[in-house]
Formats: C-alpha cells, structure tokens, sequence
C-alpha cells in the first residue's frame, strides 16, 4: 500500500501474508531529520506503542520531497500487532522534531516550532488466505 493508493486494505492471515506500507514524505525545510514512526492498533489510546521507527536523513542536494519514502513490511499477520481477526489502523506520523508520549511536536531547544503530520490506512484482517 502506498501514500496514494488504496486506503482500506482487506486481506487473509494465512501463512505467508504480509503487508507492505509506503509513503513520500516531504518538508519546506530541506535540512531537517524527519522522525517516522509507524502505529498499529484496534482502539486509538493513549500511550500507543511505536512498531517501527525511522529517519529520513536530508537529500544532496536538499529537496522538498524526500527521495527515500518511509516503509513498513509487515512480513507475518499472525502475530503482534496483528494477531487476531479484526479491523485495524495502521498510522504513520512523520515529524520534523521530537513527539512526546501523546503523540505532540516538541519545540527544539532553541523554542521553535516543529510540526507532525499524520497518514492512515484501515486493515480488516480475517481468517484464511492471503488477499491478491
């Protein structure tokens, strides 16, 4: 699945399935590190463990729009944080500072402002095999 495509995803459990998330990510600020982190979960809550975490490191030259996109390959839906039937939301947030425990920018030390911006794709996940 990518940034611009589907954005609800059915798909079987069986032996063998995997999902694969990818995403364009981009900032004004040619020079920032921008902090990926990846989310997968049933009910939205506080304190939501990250999956998967990435930086993006600045291009060379520096462009908007970042040649590396941010990726998840989930390689088995049978275990954590897939492991029953059901639906889920797989969530991207991609920053250019620092998050706190709520999921909120955190100014730099020098006071200012960073930004995070957000993408998501539902997952219904059922018993039997792999979707095509």
């Amino acid at each position: 699945m990518n940034g611009s495509g589907d954005r609800i995803v059915y798909t079987g459990n069986g032996t063998g399935c995997s999902l694969n998330f990818s995403l364009k990510v981009s900032d004004p600020d040619v020079n920032d590190v921008l902090l990926v982190n990846w989310y997968a979960y049933q009910m939205s809550q506080s304190g939501l463990p990250i999956w998967l975490q990435e930086f993006i490191q600045p291009d060379v030259p520096g462009n908007e729009i970042r040649n590396t996109s941010a990726n998840w390959n989930v390689s088995s839906l049978t275990t954590p944080p897939f492991s029953q039937e059901g639906t889920y939301v797989v969530e991207v947030l991609v920053a250019d500072g620092s998050l706190d425990a709520n999921r909120r920018p955190q100014p730099r030390p020098d006071g200012t402002t960073t930004y995070v911006v957000s993408y998501a794709w539902t997952v219904v996940l059922q018993t039997g095999p792999c979707s095509p």
